[in-house]
């Protein structure tokens, strides 16, 4: 792909696939999505339901927005102690399992004002 845009004479100019650039594309277009798990090719989808979480020490809670959904906990004594990141996620897990026939096949935006819930959910990380 590189000698295909290198060799072009302006922005502007057509260009035209040599076989290995045509062989290049191919194997983007049929490995990007389990190389870096999301496809260049489509555009972003606007979600289509908003969910909203949070964690104290006490209890937590999340909703889905315009649904009149409400999923609340109270934490055990022991569930306390944790880290509010561990309370926060836990939150996210719980109300994923409580919500999960309103927003299967669905394309949701969460809201936590835990920026390392949204680091561990992005990365995909396992968590204990």
């Amino acid at each position: 792909m590189y000698g295909v845009v290198n060799a072009k004479v302006s922005w502007n100019s057509t260009v035209e696939l040599s076989k290995d650039a045509y062989a290049e594309l191919m194997f983007w277009n049929q490995n990007v999505d389990s190389l870096n798990c999301r496809s260049p090719w489509l555009l972003p989808c606007i979600p289509a339901k908003f969910v909203y979480s949070d964690a104290s020490d006490h209890a937590c809670g999340s909703f889905i927005q315009n649904e009149g959904k409400v999923f609340n906990q109270n934490w055990s004594s022991a569930k306390r102690t944790k880290s509010s990141t561990w309370r926060d996620l836990k939150t996210v897990e719980l109300a994923l399992i409580s919500f999960a026939p309103s927003l299967r096949d669905t394309q949701i935006a969460w809201f936590t004002d835990n920026t390392n819930v949204v680091s561990i959910v992005h990365s995909g990380q396992g968590w204990i």
